[in-house]
Formats: structure tokens, C-alpha cells, sequence
């Protein structure tokens, strides 16, 4: 897929598009660094205050939002307005209302799918990967299967959750 999302932030533009492979392996570090016991049966509320305090949006914001300057004039205006207006790539997510924050991400994931889907169903049961599959199910409102079992092959199928309701 290469689908590319171009986002306008404080007079400056940003794309999202399909990430390489060392940028999967760095948002995964940067996602699975929740561990359960900070997500495990807390509120929205809550896990939302702590990604806040711990960084995750604009950590993942840095891996994923690349400057769009399509041609020499959107180069010079973009650094322009990121002098001007001291926007700088580490606190992008502060210029942004928290739909904004959630339509990137939702972004990420949509763009992302095969990626997500190949964590879903790897054999491989380590730590990052269920850290980062926990979160992912977080940050998208529990969409996942509540179970995914490593031993599962190809051909069988389990049934998804429900997805919650919007609150």
C-alpha cells in the first residue's frame, strides 16, 4: 500500500505513509514501553493520563510524521513557519486537538494494517509483542480478538471481540 496522509500542523506540513522497516521496530519499542500492569484495568482515563506523562503520542508522532515539502517553495515555507512559530518535530502532538492526535493515529494504524496483522498472528510470544499488541488494542478502543493464540494456523479464525461503544 502507498497510501500517503499529508496533515497541516501550525502553517507547516507533515505525511504519514507506510513505514520502513526500521521505523516499525522503533514505533513497537515506543508502543510496547506501556507494560500490561500500567494498562491492566485502569479507566481511558487513566492510561490516557500516563501515556501523556510518558511520551507515547509524541514519541510515536517523531517515527511517524516526516516533513512534506513536495517542491522548493513548501521546503522554504515549511522551515520558515517551524523557525517562525519554534515548532520542533519532538512536540508536534502539543499543536494539535486531541481528534487531530486521534485521526493521525487512526492514520497509523489503517496504513499500518499488515504490519498489525503480522504481529496478530506471529508464533513469536515475546514480551514487546504482546506489550505492543496490548496497547495497540488500547489506543484503538479494543477492536482485537481477546484472545490470539500463537499456536493458531493460518486456516483457523477466532471470533473478535465486540468493539466498545463510543462514551
Amino acid at each position: 500500500m502507498n497510501e500517503k496522509k499529508i496533515y497541516m500542523i501550525a502553517g507547516t506540513q507533515w505525511f504519514q505513509s507506510p513505514l520502513t522497516y526500521e521505523e516499525l521496530g522503533q514505533a513497537l519499542d515506543i508502543i510496547s514501553g506501556f507494560s500490561g500492569s500500567l494498562i491492566e484495568g485502569k479507566s481511558f482515563g487513566e492510561i490516557a493520563k500516563q501515556a501523556f506523562e510518558k511520551g507515547l503520542v509524541p514519541g510515536l508522532f517523531r517515527v511517524i510524521l516526516k516533513p512534506y515539502h513536495p517542491d522548493l517553495k513548501s521546503f522554504v515555507t515549511h522551515w520558515f513557519y517551524r523557525l517562525l512559530h519554534r515548532i520542533d518535530h519532538e512536540d508536534l502532538a502539543r499543536k494539535l486537538t486531541l481528534e487531530e492526535i486521534f485521526a493521525i493515529l487512526g492514520d497509523f494504524f489503517f496504513i499500518n494494517t499488515s504490519w498489525i496483522e503480522s504481529l496478530m498472528i506471529s508464533s513469536d510470544g515475546s514480551d514487546v509483542k504482546n506489550k505492543a499488541l496490548l496497547m495497540i488494542q488500547v489506543l484503538m478502543g479494543g477492536v482485537f480478538p481477546s484472545t490470539i493464540l500463537p499456536s493458531s494456523s493460518p486456516g483457523e479464525t477466532s471470533t473478535p471481540s465486540t468493539p466498545q461503544g463510543n462514551s
